[in-house]
């Protein structure tokens, strides 16, 4: 396109230059022509003065002369005036010369222009050639590719269904090999298990035969051992329970100790914690009406005026600012509450555990009695 567009301004400046060059031919042939009626005229003034009106009548009929000519031949005949005249006309031809001389170079300016057009021409077609040749073998390369493009398409396509084929192929040999397994496996099971409940019969008949036997040495074993275990654990038990009132008696004060220390920790902990609490939802609060008055202030602003100023961008960040630390408090706010939350689950175990202990101290009582009731 840039190609045809250049090459048909060329074409009208060609043409352009040539009209003027024509334009420039025909002045120049006119004033050639002028010249030969002067010197026709004046050798026809020399030699006789009848014929010097008619002769002056074929150049005005040909040429407009010039305005001194005309004014001449109202001029009285005479040396002087013919000299005058012969000066007029060497001016004249000398004008004419310079005029001959700038058509000329007028004209091979054009010349050289023409030239330089057509050099210029001649390398643009050469340029649309090889650009044009270079287009063809764009396509033709793009078709190649779209059609290897194509071919690999259908190789796909065909791979496709050949793979589909066979993972079905292989997913059935697949299942058919999992049902005879399961089929050995399940004999193999249940021959196993036979023969194993045979032995766990045989064995068992064994067991309790020999367990009878034992049962009864240690039965035998056992009532003697019974009476010195008793004399025996009766002074045990006795130092036992002493030791154990007084490790119990131990551990009810470390544990009220630690309740006691436990609790008022929690309590101080709590309190600051719905101190801290309260003060980042006041600040919270607080960032939360300068959010809405700064936007409300950049609405404001943007209705009054839609272009954007300095004032404006300030506004923006320091709202972006707020934001920012509202996030940051928000965060902090949830931290707070995860530690709150944290301290309520340690006071949960500690309930639990004082429950244990109660539970603990319960069955100790209970033992007490069972012991004592034994002895």
């Amino acid at each position: 396109m840039f190609l045809g567009l250049r090459s048909s301004l060329t074409n009208i400046h060609l043409q352009l230059t040539v009209k003027g060059l024509l334009q420039n031919l025909q002045f120049l042939s006119v004033y050639s022509k002028g010249t030969v009626v002067f010197r026709t005229a004046d050798k026809s003034r020399l030699r006789s003065s009848s014929t010097q009106r008619p002769v002056f009548r074929t150049f005005r009929s040909q040429t407009p002369a010039p305005p001194d000519l005309l004014v001449s031949e109202k001029k009285p005949s005479g040396l002087v005036h013919y000299k005058t005249k012969c000066d007029e006309q060497v001016k004249w031809i000398a004008q004419l010369k310079e005029l001959l001389k700038t058509s000329n170079q007028r004209f091979e300016g054009v010349a050289i222009v023409v030239q330089y057009l057509q050099a210029r021409r001649e390398e643009g077609n050469k340029q649309h050639k090889e650009l044009s040749q270079e287009l063809l073998n764009l396509q033709g390369e793009l078709e190649t590719r779209r059609q290897t493009c194509d071919k690999l398409d259908r190789e796909r396509e065909e791979l496709e269904k050949n793979y589909q084929g066979v993972i079905q192929k292989l997913s059935e040999e697949h299942q058919t090999e999992l049902r005879e397994l399961e089929e050995r496996l399940q004999q193999l099971f249940t021959a196993e298990q036979e023969r194993l409940q045979q032995v766990l019969n045989d064995d068992l008949g064994k067991l309790q035969t020999q367990w009878q036997e034992q049962v009864e040495d240690i039965n035998s074993k056992h009532e003697t051992h019974k009476l010195g275990l008793i004399t025996s654990h009766t002074k045990k038990l006795e130092s036992l329970t002493e030791d154990y009132e007084q490790s119990l008696a131990e551990l009810t004060r470390s544990y009220e100790l630690e309740k006691h220390s436990l609790e008022e920790t929690f309590n101080q902990t709590q309190s600051q914690l719905q101190e801290q609490i309260s003060k980042l939802n006041e600040e919270n609060n607080s960032l939360k009406e300068k959010v809405k008055a700064k936007e409300q202030v950049t609405k404001t602003h943007v209705q009054q005026d839609q272009k954007i100023s300095p004032q404006s961008l300030y506004l923006e960040q320091e709202l972006e600012s707020l934001k920012a630390v509202l996030e940051i408090r928000n965060e902090k706010i949830h931290e707070q509450e995860k530690k709150l939350m944290k301290m309520e689950k340690l006071m949960e175990k500690h309930v639990e555990l004082d429950e244990k202990f109660n539970l603990v101290s319960q069955e100790n009582e209970d033992l007490k009695a069972r012991m004592d009731r034994h002895v």
